[in-house]
């Protein structure tokens, strides 16, 4: 109501500036005519002067009559520029005074087909589509004249003639709040006929569709609200505004209301609850816009939807922010929300969604904060180092995997929670963290590495030594193959081109070709000793060759 009343009192006093001016437009259209023959005459005249001067005192006299004519050139010029003043200011103002009545006329008519549904039954669908075919007209006269008069605006942004650059800017900016409050009060008549916000909270609910022209009077009006959002962008103004914001403000409040306030549901030990009823409105919301919205109407609001999505993430980061100083001292709330938030990451990128929000506005963004990063990581070193205490404690660690009968299932699980914390930080956006987990893979993989090495020193039996020695050669295998993925790549080149898992590698490849040479020396070693008791005692010289049928069929190629 506030600003409606600052509304009337700007439009009172154009209406007063109005009328002023009309009076000198009358008055400089009545002089017009003779201006311009003055005009003409006052050149002439200096043009036979020029022509026909002589002596001194000639000169004077016509010295005399120039200083007159360049008066009277100036005070013309003057004038004319009134007059052009007065004119831009008459179009400023017929062009704001249609748009305001084309606006009345789309209010009226679709008050009109509003009663008219009371009426029989028969009678509503041909109503509805003469109504859109009337509004359709008017809008896009309206969307017509406001970009026209944006456009003048941005004509006499360089301009000297500050009182009408002032003048246009400020009806300007009235006809545009004018035009807004009403389109978003027949948007909001137009969303509680389409069943809005219900068919958003709840998945059973959908979309009334009473006839075409709900649907048709809804598009016409949400676009004509993007164009003036749009223009109003173009010009710089400070009343910019984004239309997906209507349909924002219900969920808003929902949403506060239920995770914000004293409701069971504000439970800081499940995020879980609003982040997947977010992730049920984003899905919904996408189910409302491809019904209410189809041709080429569809494609131009379709930048508005991704922001209204942008909106509702942003929703349960604001959430999430407020509540994360409560939970980075407690590993079990911290190391529940971190896997929430991932589940929600991962789901969003299955509705290709993700790519169209902006990253600070995600909530996976606090995970990029210094406190909760720093916090993240040190439970990923402490859960992991747990887990290789417990692989290589387990006596069933050290069989071979049924997977794989070559290797260690301890490597084997091993690869398994490697893979498991990548899963988590490939979901990231910020290449700087995702190298910090990238650096406590490398510190798992040594300290495996390492533990190997210190095993095979205090028990070699045969058994174990083979096993060892394929599962290093598989680690080395895996980590080759790592670098060659897209995600690794990326972090190389982010990392100054150092190749990822280059040095841990290095380590993994020593150890296997220390135990190849360990294993051929035992290998030759083993044979030397068995067989010097075989080449000592018996005379191989002594020996005579005898070559039979059987002889030859046995080794086919001698025959």
């Amino acid at each position: 109501m506030a600003s409606a009343q600052k509304t009337v009192l700007l439009l009172d006093k154009v209406t007063a500036s109005i009328a002023k001016g009309r009076k000198l437009v009358e008055e400089a259209d009545k002089t017009a005519d003779r201006v311009e023959a003055k005009m003409d005459a006052v050149r002439t005249q200096a043009l036979v002067n020029t022509a026909g001067s002589g002596g001194d005192g000639d000169g004077h006299a016509g010295a005399g009559d120039e200083d007159v004519e360049d008066s009277e050139v100036e005070s013309l010029c003057q004038r004319d520029r009134l007059l052009q003043w007065l004119k831009w200011q008459q179009w400023v103002e017929d062009t704001d005074k249609e748009c305001r009545r084309r606006m009345a006329a789309v209010v009226a008519s679709q008050d009109d087909k509003d009663a008219k549904k009371d009426g029989a039954a028969a009678d509503k669908a041909p109503v509805a589509v003469a109504v859109a075919r009337h509004s359709v007209s008017d809008l896009s006269e309206i969307e017509t004249a406001v970009d026209n008069l944006a456009r003048v605006n941005l004509m006499l942004s360089e301009s000297g003639c500050g009182n009408l650059k002032d003048y246009c800017r400020r009806t300007f900016d009235a006809l545009v709040r004018h035009v807004v409050a009403a389109l978003e009060d027949r948007i909001e008549a137009s969303l509680t006929a389409l069943n809005y916000p219900r068919c958003i909270l709840h998945e059973d609910v959908g979309i009334t569709l009473r006839d075409e022209g709900e649907r048709a009077m809804f598009q016409d009006n949400f676009c004509l609200l993007i164009a003036l959002a749009r223009t109003m962008r173009a010009v710089e103004a400070e009343t910019a505004f984004e239309p997906s914001e209507i349909l924002l403000r219900p969920l808003r409040k929902r949403f506060r209301f239920h995770f914000w306030g004293k409701k069971k549901t504000n439970n800081l030990v499940r995020p879980e609850w609003y982040l997947q009823q977010v992730k049920l409105w984003m899905k919904n919301v996408r189910r409302f816009h491809e019904t209410c919205f189809f041709a080429a109407k569809y494609e131009s609001s379709l930048p508005h939807f991704w922001r209204l999505l942008q909106g509702l993430s942003q929703l349960a980061t604001d959430k999430l922010r407020a509540d994360a100083p409560e939970m980075v001292y407690d590993d079990v709330l911290l190391s529940h929300a971190i896997d929430e938030i991932l589940i929600f990451t991962k789901e969003l990128h299955d509705m290709d969604v993700a790519k169209r929000i902006e990253k600070d506005k995600f909530p996976a963004a606090i995970l990029a904060d210094e406190s909760i990063s720093s916090r993240w990581l040190s439970l990923e070193r402490k859960y992991a180092f747990e887990k290789i205490d417990q692989l290589l404690l387990d006596d069933d660690g050290w069989i071979a995997s049924p997977a794989n009968p070559d290797i260690l299932k301890c490597a084997e699980n091993f690869v398994a929670l490697l893979q498991s914390i990548t899963a988590r930080y490939k979901l990231l956006d910020y290449s700087e963290l995702q190298l910090k987990f990238v650096r406590l893979q490398c510190e798992l993989l040594e300290d495996f590495r390492m533990r190997l090495a210190q095993i095979l020193r205090q028990e070699q039996t045969d058994a174990r030594f083979g096993l060892i020695l394929n599962s290093a050669h598989y680690l080395v295998g895996v980590l080759e193959s790592w670098t060659d993925l897209p995600l690794f790549l990326h972090l190389q080149y982010v990392d100054d081109g150092d190749v990822i898992f280059s040095t841990v590698a290095d380590g993994f490849i020593f150890l296997v070709e220390d135990l190849s040479r360990t294993a051929a020396s035992n290998i030759v070693y083993e044979f030397r000793a068995r067989s010097l008791e075989y080449r000592k005692s018996v005379n191989w010289m002594a020996f005579r060759l005898v070559w039979s049928e059987l002889c030859l069929s046995v080794v086919p190629f001698l025959k």
